[in-house]
């Protein structure tokens, strides 16, 4: 068994869900096609890999999250939703 772990994919999700925080805050460079996440994953099941993750750009950002302090990661992904939540309807 192979996980694919791709980060953003440029599909027309966000064309139809609308903007996310995610488009403005991810770098084009760790933006991939479907097909190039699908050849990495039957790639890395050929290989027999666990776990793999397109592109060296994402494989070193994940690198250097799990070397980052709680705090910063926090502080991200509080960014991260508190962008969403901005944009969703009240109750």
């Amino acid at each position: 068994m192979t996980t694919v772990c791709p980060g953003p994919v440029d599909t027309d999700f966000f064309a139809v869900n609308g903007p996310q925080p995610v488009q403005r805050l991810m770098p084009q460079p760790l933006w991939k096609s479907p097909e190039e996440v699908a050849r990495a994953g039957i790639d890395g099941l050929e290989r027999n890999r666990r776990v793999v993750v397109p592109g060296r750009p994402l494989r070193a950002l994940l690198a250097a999250g799990r070397l980052a302090p709680r705090e910063w990661q926090m502080r991200i992904l509080d960014r991260l939703f508190e962008a969403r939540s901005s944009r969703l309807p009240r109750r």
